[in-house]
């Protein structure tokens, strides 16, 4: 099995914090020669912190399991071990010999032992398929599994020498990693999709420069050579899509106790000398308390979809493959390496590549009419697809790359590829610097040091090296390497967001709502926040055959956490210090302070802290999954792709400060740009929208009887929605705020009461959901309310605020899908702790979200459907003691002036320097975890079944708090009224 993960979105904290303090002289300063002196001290503050964790997860695994017999098999093994210095020349001179490089070999007899099945190693007589392959870059793969993967050492080596990274470098850590055989394999089924870049690279220097990044722009399949071919080899392809909305919520207090006293000695009386001395010193006490409680809320939906082969023959070839890289920002033709794979793919699957028969199109051929389609997968705009499986995108034509004709590189670009790249290019046309195409993103010059390293590793022949150096294009935008990286990010995010490997786990959600990709261009006096949102609409739906061999896994996982947090930490430090200063006796005729002031301060101080911490909490699962181990209908659907850009311009946090927060009320919307499609006034931008095609799969179960399509056939998919139904005020405050009881008019009903019979009948027996309609009607009403339940502050209402996206994120295909075992239960599903930071003030936000559903009807007939119902949960209890001791000598020298004229106002200049210091800690943890799964696995018929979803939505804020007083408020004309939507949909 091997796994490979990106990640997308933001984490966000937003805190408000309040510190009070009160602090002074004990009595008058003294002019006698000897007198004393003294300070008290006491400060005391209140935190509040919200972290939004908001990312989208996409994940490709691919799994092999074998089903027959294995061995233990025992085999030689050789090393060959080498020592190199910092610029990679073998390292000479060893006990015996000073000129020999320090490099040498062994074997070791028997020192290898590995397990193999018996389909690898008793190989059977393959049957109808194909012995040899010839592939090109348009062979397209919709279900293969590799392996293994052939040395790319070579690629690593090449990358390296590029930027000049040294072994032992981080840049050169992170090529090592990247391109390594175990790397490609996990990475294959993105690469067969598309592009993939490394991480972005930087130097070990103390700015950490940018080194930019390399591109695998293609893996092409070249020829494939038949291994073996075995039917005792189980395949599995799973593409998971995660939204996860988590927050944590922090309340702290802290108290800090200083004292300072001793004696004081002035060596000049007044007004007898142009300055007065004065020395001070004694002993000091300082005292600190912080206690912190956090809270961990919030939850994550994941939708997974795999396709699976068991039982039919699968094949294993051998593949040459040419893999063509190149650094981001050079515009010549990509550099081509040769290497292999071993690839498992189904025998039908063998034979399309080829160009033979693979036996989808066999009932069409022979005069069988096309199956019924599902009641769900209507001709236009399908509501949703359902159970489905996304098998491939191609071109209008049918073609699963395009070289780009006015590029002489020879690259084939996928149809996801070129419309991230003409987003890229849409969006920079508007924003120069926000995002950049790949062939413009060369990172600003090495520092010195790599450029120093890199000659003296290719010493052979420097004066071409520096040559080459010289002649490399920098473009003048990325003198800053600040800009660079902010550009750098915002593009592999449109990437990485748009790639086919996530399109193809995030289908539904493109169809519907569309995917966001966040954005920064920060300035200096300001931070730019856009949204890109991307769209896809399905036309024309066709059948193209059955897949006999691929069965299909489909399933919505629901992850809810709740955990917490003690920590209290006790501070005491003890110290001695001494001030010796003068000042000026010329003193400022309006404020009477010194002109001149300089103060030496030299002192000692040991410190000592305990800290406890106490957490606690659990995370819950729960995985509802059908499985279908029978065939699978293919439909093809012409796609077309929109974008539009748009988000606000808020003022830095200092900014922001030094404005006592007026700037803060200032945030500037701006424009709604459309990219491509059409514009709010009809007009076609961009060319209009982006089009290709996509080819799902679908289980034969969820095939009806009838014609579902037909004119005249009930088809709940087909009827128009019902506009939303507003609750009264008192009824939508007692939702939101979490009652149990909702007022009705004429008395109160409970909340688990609500629905019908019929659904309360039915959530007694066992089902597994398939999939929730999300309409964007939907996500519009619940923007409405989140304007008309804050007054309109931007925090819910701009596009993109982290406030706003923490609830929003709830009304995705993945997170409303598998959380209706939580919105449909007896309270609904709450989000609390929502804060949105404001400049007097914070806005405190807690909804409710509640669904039931009524007008059950069946879809299909009983159809053999495995089923799978998983149960987790992990409890965790975990303590934490830590002392922590630390001893600090240092001093510092101040200089202070009157400002003229004089108000008041002195100006200081100051060293301050800490010698020694020297800290130590001793902690010790305990954790404690406990697991729990329950698996229920049903082997029966099932039915499809449809029902009308009613939706409940209430929200309510209050920037008093989130305590009692905040609460009681909600509905007062001190904060606006809590707004909700009731809406009924299928």
């Amino acid at each position: 099995m091997h796994r490979a993960a990106a990640t997308f979105g933001l984490t966000k904290n937003m805190q408000a914090n309040s510190q009070y303090g009160l602090g002074g002289p004990i009595g008058p300063a003294g002019a006698a020669a000897f007198g004393g002196f003294g300070r008290l001290a006491l400060r005391f503050g209140f935190i509040d912190k919200v972290g939004y964790t908001l990312t989208d997860q996409r994940m490709n695994q691919m799994e092999t399991r074998t089903l027959d017999k294995s061995r233990a098999y025992l085999d030689d093994i050789h090393y060959e071990i080498r020592v190199t210095d910092a610029a990679g020349q073998v390292v000479t001179g060893t006990d015996t010999d000073p000129d020999t490089p320090a490099r040498f070999s062994f074997g070791v007899r028997k020192g290898l032992l590995v397990r193999l099945p018996d389909s690898v190693t008793k190989i059977p007589k393959p049957g109808r398929i194909p012995r040899s392959i010839t592939l090109d870059r348009d062979s397209q793969y919709r279900f293969v599994r590799v392996e293994g993967f052939g040395p790319v050492a070579a690629i690593r080596d090449w990358a390296a020498a590029q930027i000049g990274a040294l072994p032992g470098s981080s840049a050169y850590t992170e090529l090592d990693v990247f391109f390594s055989g175990d790397s490609f394999q996990r990475h294959a089924g993105t690469m067969a999709r598309g592009r993939i870049t490394t991480p972005p690279l930087f130097a070990d220097d103390k700015k950490k420069s940018p080194l930019g990044v390399f591109v695998v722009e293609e893996l092409i399949p070249r020829a494939a050579v038949l291994f073996g071919e075995t039917d005792q080899a189980e395949m599995r392809d799973i593409n998971t899509s995660t939204v996860r909305s988590e927050r944590s919520q922090a309340d702290g207090r802290s108290l800090l106790l200083q004292a300072v006293a001793g004696p004081a000695f002035n060596f000049y009386d007044p007004g007898a000398a142009p300055f007065d001395l004065r020395l001070q010193f004694g002993p000091t006490a300082q005292y600190a308390y912080t206690k912190t409680w956090s809270v961990g809320l919030g939850a994550a939906g994941t939708m997974r979809s795999a396709g699976q082969v068991k039982g039919p023959k699968t094949a294993l070839y051998l593949v040459v493959k040419s893999v063509r890289v190149r650094r981001a920002g050079d515009n010549g033709p990509p550099t081509r390496f040769l290497t292999w794979s071993l690839d498992r793919m189904t025998s039908s699957e063998a034979r399309r590549l080829a160009g033979w028969d693979d036996g989808t199109a066999l009932a069409l051929r022979n005069g069988a009419a096309p199956p019924h389609v599902p009641a769900y997968l209507s001709v236009d705009r399908p509501r949703t697809l359902g159970m489905h499986r996304v098998k491939e995108f191609t071109y209008d034509d049918g073609l699963r790359t395009q070289v780009t004709p006015d590029t002489a590189d020879g690259v084939g670009r996928t149809l996801l590829d070129t419309f991230a790249d003409r987003v890229v290019q849409a969006i920079g046309s508007l924003n120069q610097g926000l995002v950049v195409p790949l062939d413009q993103l060369l990172p600003p010059n090495l520092p010195k040091g790599w450029r120093a390293t890199f000659d003296d590793l290719l010493r052979r022949d420097p004066d071409q090296v520096l040559q080459a150096a010289e002649s490399l294009p920098v473009p003048p935008r990325w003198t800053d390497p600040v800009k660079y990286r902010i550009a750098l990010q915002n593009t592999l995010q449109v990437l990485g967001v748009l790639s086919q490997q996530n399109v193809t786990a995030n289908l539904e959600a493109l169809t519907t709502v569309g995917l966001p990709v966040r954005l920064r261009d920060p300035d200096s006096i300001g931070t730019l926040y856009y949204t890109l949102r991307v769209h896809g609409m399905l036309t024309r739906r066709r059948y193209e055959g059955k897949d006999v061999h691929e069965g299909m896994r489909f399933s919505a996982q629901g992850i809810d956490r709740l955990d917490g947090q003690v920590s209290v930490k006790h501070g005491v430090d003890l110290g001695f210090e001494g001030t010796f200063s003068g000042r000026d006796n010329d003193r400022d005729e309006l404020a009477g302070l010194p002109r001149n002031t300089l103060g030496l301060t030299v002192g000692a101080r040991q410190g000592w802290q305990w800290e406890t911490e106490t957490a606690y909490g659990s995370t819950v699962t729960n995985e509802p999954m059908s499985v279908s181990n029978q065939p699978t209908h293919l439909y093809r659907y012409d796609l077309s792709l929109t974008a539009s850009l748009g988000g606000y311009w808020r003022p830095r946090g200092l900014i922001r400060g030094l404005g006592l927060g007026l700037p803060g009320l200032l945030v500037l919307d701006e424009p709604l740009n459309t990219l491509f499609g059409r514009d709010a006034l009809g007009r076609l931008r961009g060319g209009g929208p982006i089009t290709g095609q996509v080819l799902l799969g679908i289980p034969v179960q969820h095939t009806p009887d009838a014609d579902p399509h037909a004119d005249g056939a009930l088809n709940p998919y087909r009827t128009d929605e019902p506009d939303p139904t507003p609750m009264p005020t008192d009824r939508a405050l007692a939702l939101a705020r979490g009652d149990l009881e909702l007022p009705d008019g004429t008395g109160t009903a409970r909340l688990a009461d609500r629905g019908t019979p019929q659904f309360r009948e039915f959530r007694q027996h066992p089902f597994v959901i398939v999939n929730m309609v999300l309409s964007p009607a939907l996500a519009t009403e619940v923007d409405r309310v989140l304007g008309a339940a804050s007054g309109d502050a931007w925090q819910l209402v701009k596009e993109g605020a982290p406030t706003r996206d923490a609830i929003l994120r709830t009304f995705t295909p993945q997170y409303l899908t598998s959380s209706f075992d939580q919105s449909s239960g007896p309270l609904g599903m709450v989000g609390s702790g929502l804060l949105g930071k404001g400049p007097y003030g914070q806005l405190w936000g807690t909804f409710r979200y509640a669904t039931t559903v009524g007008g059950l009807r069946a879809l299909t007939p009983p159809m053999s459907m495995d089923t799978e119902m998983t149960l987790g949960g992990t409890r965790q209890a975990a303590g934490k003691l830590s002392d922590s001791t630390g001893f600090v000598f240092g001093g510092q020298l101040i200089y202070s002036v009157a400002q003229n004229p004089g108000h008041g106002i002195m100006g200081g200049y100051g060293i301050v320097a800490n010698p020694f210091s020297r800290t130590g800690t001793h902690s010790l943890n305990v954790v404690r975890t406990v697991v729990a799964d329950m698996n229920r696995k049903g082997f029966t018929h099932q039915v499809l079944v449809a029902g009308d979803v009613q939706h409940w939505f209430a929200l309510h804020s209050s920037r008093l708090g989130t305590g009692p007083i905040g609460t009681a408020a909600a509905g007062s004309a001190l904060v606006p009224n809590s707004s909700p939507v009731r809406r009924v949909r299928n």
